[in-house]
């Protein structure tokens, strides 16, 4: 999992810890996470993960309304408006150009032998080839779009020195656990309460538990292969 470019830097100071759950479900002290005073306000914290598990590398946006107070809420926006503007489209790669304007190459085509079957008298197949050439030229432009396009994560802005002083993680996943996320918090105060409000969602990792469902999974697993082993026997001799 990484982050995205130009996310603020998380110092070593920070208070670090896990918890299990989701981000919707987790309880906020009425103080600010940058200076500790009393939060006035909220901003949302908005984080992209690349997932590189698999064959197929995907974005996940994860993101929390975190309360602060009014003073960091202002030196917040006034870093964002600081931030280069995010452009919503840009020229496209060659490749993806190239293979878009098929459809501009046969839409004129299209167009041309319409042309000259009207200029013969046939009325009717000149219409057809005319709406064909206009339905092809309509994907070339729909397909130049969404080639030029920036994607949604490249348009995430990166953190401020505000919202980075609460940073969380990528979901990490075991088996028969539920999904958890680590947390490194800029203040000694605001930590100690959020730590207190979520200590229920705190891991509970066992080890004999862990034990004894790798050897139900392997009891499965066995059970599963066997359940083949015979389904073929039976098969073959029919």
């Amino acid at each position: 999992m990484t982050e995205p470019v130009g996310s603020a830097t998380v110092p070593e100071s920070a208070h670090r810890f896990e918890l299990v759950g989701p981000l919707d479900d987790l309880d906020f002290p009425e103080l600010c996470p940058v200076c500790g005073a009393k939060a006035t306000g909220a901003l949302d914290v908005r984080k992209v993960f690349l997932n590189t598990e698999g064959e197929d590398r995907r974005h996940v946006l994860a993101e929390v309304r975190v309360p602060f107070c009014s003073s960091c809420i202002a030196q917040h926006e006034r870093e964002a408006k600081q931030q280069p503007r995010v452009r919503a489209y840009r020229f496209p790669k060659i490749l993806d150009f190239a293979l878009v304007s098929i459809w501009g190459v046969m839409g004129v085509i299209f167009l041309y032998v319409a042309a000259s079957v009207s200029g013969g008298g046939g009325a009717i197949p000149a219409l057809i080839l005319t709406y064909m050439g206009i339905a092809c030229l309509a994907f070339w432009v729909l397909g130049v779009r969404g080639a030029s396009r920036v994607p949604w994560y490249e348009r995430v802005p990166p953190q401020t020195s505000v919202t980075s002083a609460f940073d969380f993680g990528d979901e990490t996943l075991e088996l028969f656990e539920k999904s958890a996320r680590r947390y490194s918090i800029r203040n000694a105060e605001f930590a100690e309460r959020f730590a207190t409000l979520n200590a229920e969602k705190r891991p509970r990792r066992n080890p004999a538990r862990a034990r004894w469902k790798a050897i139900v999974l392997l009891i499965v697993m066995l059970a599963i292969l066997a359940a083949i082993i015979i389904w073929g026997e039976r098969i073959g001799m029919t």
